[in-house]
C-alpha cells in the first residue's frame, strides 16, 4: 500500500507542477464541475502499482475498479484531438481504451 499512496502523491505533485490554474481551459473544467455538482471522492482513489501475490492485486484491481465506477464523472464519449491524443472523459475510460488497445496487439 506504500508504493500504492507514494505512486499516487508523485503523480499528484506533478499535476499540481504543471497546471496553470488561470488557465482558460482549466478555469472552464472547474466551472462545469460546480455547475453539474461533481465532487470529488471522499478519498484518494489509490491505483494498485505495487507488486502482489496473483489473488491479492486481483482483489485490489477489482476493489479500485468498482470505486473508480462509483465516482466515475464520465460525461462524454471518447475522442480524437488534432494530434491524434486520446481524449476520454474519465480514467476509467483511458483504462477501457488501453486495455482494449493491448488486446488488440
Amino acid at each position: 500500500m506504500l508504493v500504492d499512496r507514494e505512486n499516487y502523491w508523485l503523480n499528484s505533485e506533478y499535476t499540481s507542477w504543471i497546471t496553470d490554474p488561470d488557465d482558460p481551459e482549466v478555469k472552464h473544467e472547474r466551472l462545469r464541475r460546480k455547475r453539474l455538482g461533481i465532487k470529488p471522492p471522499p478519498a484518494p482513489l489509490l491505483p494498485p502499482v505495487a507488486m502482489r501475490p496473483p489473488d491479492l492485486a486481483e482483489m485490489r484491481r477489482s476493489q479500485y475498479d468498482t470505486a473508480l465506477a462509483e465516482y466515475s464523472t464520465a460525461t462524454s464519449p471518447v475522442r480524437t484531438g488534432g494530434g491524434g491524443d486520446i481524449k476520454a472523459g474519465s480514467v476509467r475510460e483511458l483504462l477501457q481504451i488501453l486495455d482494449a488497445r493491448d488486446r488488440a496487439r
